[in-house]
């Protein structure tokens, strides 16, 4: 059929004015999809970089704590077994993610054992956990185990540092980065 021109030429019009804005959307979208994009990207790495801050500022603390109770004179005279756990749950006290400590010779065989929940050990000989943590020496400060979980569900670490004749390793509660 026969169609007017002024039909024909304003449905050219519309349909290039109808493409252009939806090109125009689509893009617009597009580079709005990409900005929101990055904005996440940006506010992710923020929040990880402050998680990270976070954890370390925790790990700090208990390192600093088994770090003091290493420098006392263990084994001089007055620096006895009792001491020696009087000042291990003095440190679980003041670092609460403190829940275990244990003194281990050079060949892993524990000496003595304090915890927040089961009873201590003296001389107990058994052999520790993490073997790795037996093998420290007085330059290699403090050292992490491998991270695990008690009764399942507790997020756990142990950190160890040689204290002049024996190695002091302490098992740490993650709980408390729960939120971090």
């Amino acid at each position: 059929g026969y169609r007017p021109l002024s039909r024909r030429y304003a449905l050219g019009v519309s349909s290039v004015t109808l493409s252009l804005l939806l090109l125009s959307g689509a893009s617009e979208m597009y580079f709005g999809y990409r900005e929101s994009l990055l904005r996440i990207e940006e506010v992710q790495d923020a929040l990880a970089q402050g998680a990270a801050r976070e954890i370390a500022a925790y790990l700090s603390s208990v390192e600093t704590g088994l770090r003091n109770v290493a420098q006392m004179p263990w084994g001089r005279p007055g620096f006895d077994v009792a001491h020696r756990r009087e000042e291990f749950y003095r440190l679980m006290q003041i670092v609460p993610a403190v829940t275990e400590l244990q003194v281990v010779d050079t060949s892993g065989r524990e000496l003595l054992f304090t915890s927040k929940k089961a009873p201590d050990r003296v001389n107990s000989q058994k052999v520790v956990e993490e073997p790795e943590l037996a093998r420290i020496g007085p330059e290699a400060g403090i050292r992490h185990g491998r991270t695990f979980f008690v009764d399942g569900y507790l997020p756990t670490l142990r950190m160890a540092t040689f204290d002049g004749q024996d190695i002091i390793i302490a098992t740490v509660d993650l709980r408390l980065l729960g939120d971090v």
